[in-house]
């Protein structure tokens, strides 16, 4: 789109547009899940963060806990009595004719697009207990088996402090990445890791 209307980079108009929508789409998931509109908002559509905003949110937050003490209950009550998940109720099975019969031909033709193979895994979780990683070495607990190497290798971090966050981090990475790819015997680029930490 862009390359073709490079005049479009200037214009308002359809980020504005663009940026309304994504908040509208956030407010309707988060009616269904929270009752209440999607937090921030205002900053999604403008860009900015107003004290209208913020007041918006502190309204949106009062009005989530509310319902989670007080209406969410009888809901779920209701919603478990439909499905038949209450004592002495007999389960209820939704049937969707529709789902079925799209499950029946996709498993009909399954060896079309599946294939299966074997791969192991390593998962693990590190507690650095807000301190850096010191000099021991990680290959006893990467590595327990040494006849055994992983296809895919997990590592979760945990207890990273907040305000030497940036330190600890880039010392564990950097030590975890020279480790891997000596036992590998590759180049440290050799290596990548996928950070999936949420703040």
């Amino acid at each position: 789109m862009l390359t073709t209307r490079p005049d479009w980079l200037s214009a308002e108009a359809p980020w504005t547009a663009h940026r309304n929508l994504f908040a509208s789409n956030g407010d309707a998931l988060s009616r269904i899940y929270a009752g209440t509109g999607a937090l921030n908002t205002s900053f999604t559509r403008s860009g900015k963060q107003t004290f209208a905003g913020l007041v918006s949110n502190a309204t949106k937050s009062a009005a989530r806990m509310y319902a989670a003490q007080v209406t969410d209950k009888s809901k779920q009550i209701a919603i478990d009595g439909l499905l038949g998940h209450l004592s002495g109720q007999a389960p209820v099975t939704v049937f969707d004719p529709v789902h079925e019969r799209l499950n029946e031909a996709l498993s009909a033709r399954m060896s079309e697009y599946s294939s299966y193979s074997h791969v192991t895994c390593f998962v693990g979780t590190w507690n650095l207990n807000g301190r850096a990683p010191g000099a021991e070495s990680l290959l006893p607990w990467l590595f327990p088996d040494p006849t055994l190497e992983p296809d895919i290798m997990v590592i979760g971090f945990q207890e990273l402090v907040e305000l030497t966050a940036n330190n600890v981090v880039r010392l564990a990475l950097s030590s975890l990445l020279l480790t891997v790819a000596a036992a590998h015997d590759r180049p440290r680029e050799a290596v990548s890791l996928h950070d999936d930490t949420r703040r």
